[in-house]
């Protein structure tokens, strides 16, 4: 396999203060290699402290970008046509690998919500300051991104527990001996692995009721039951909720 150099580059991932560096940089044929901080990988920005902070503000500014030009061209048209657009040019947007990038920090979690909360306003063409945002995701039956990024991520548990290969646990996750369905909590010593995937999702996973569900459909319908989503008059448009 022949390497393009010029678009390679080396990382030292850590989060000591005082890295510890090669007295010579890695080379490929002989033509070193530039020695960076951070780096995109199938467009998801990975930092060598492993701060997902980058990659976030990257993320909710491409998500602004796309909610402006939609302003811009679809001003006129109904509700419908606006929901649509949200839901299949900037949501995904917003949604992308999230799974990694989740964040954790109050302000990061708020600064994400804040993108659907002015999507809402758009979808409804109601920009005045005294009406209720709230009450326009309510009734556009929007759950919160970090209820989705949350069922996203438990999804994969599920289908381990079942049976269905599609995520390859580490060996430091080991299954309970009292309950076949929950996973040991793992030792975390730093704040970054305490909130890395499989530490987090653990926790939320083993927090759910103690219930099989045989399909994962049925499941993710689970989920949204306890995120209070059926407690919403469903509305006439259906055909949204397949986007």
């Amino acid at each position: 396999m022949n390497f393009n150099v010029k678009k390679c580059n080396s990382m030292s991932i850590t989060t000591k203060k005082k890295v510890l560096l090669p007295d010579e940089p890695y080379n490929i044929g002989g033509l070193a290699l530039e020695r960076v901080s951070e780096a995109t990988y199938l467009g998801v920005i990975i930092s060598a402290n492993l701060s997902w902070k980058k990659h976030q503000c990257m993320t909710i500014s491409k998500a602004t970008s796309s909610l402006h030009f939609l302003r811009r061209n679809l001003r006129y048209c109904d509700e419908v046509t606006k929901e649509r657009a949200y839901l299949s040019l900037i949501r995904p947007v917003l949604e992308y690998a999230c799974s990694a990038w989740d964040p954790h920090y109050n302000c990061d979690v708020q600064s994400v919500e804040m993108c659907q909360r002015r999507a809402a306003r758009f979808v409804k063409g109601n920009y005045s300051r005294y009406a209720s945002v709230t009450t326009m995701l309510d009734s556009l039956q929007w759950p919160s991104l970090t209820e989705r990024r949350r069922n996203a991520k438990l999804t994969p548990p599920h289908k381990a527990v079942n049976g269905n290969p599609v995520l390859q646990l580490p060996m430091y996750v080991k299954g309970s001996t009292c309950d076949e369905t929950k996973f040991i909590q793992p030792q975390c010593r730093t704040e970054i692995h305490k909130n890395s995937f499989f530490p987090r999702t653990i926790k939320q996973w083993n927090a759910l009721p103690e219930q099989q569900f045989s399909s994962t459909d049925c499941f993710k319908a689970s989920l949204d039951t306890r995120s209070g989503l059926s407690s919403v008059a469903p509305r006439s448009d259906d055909n949204l909720r397949l986007l």
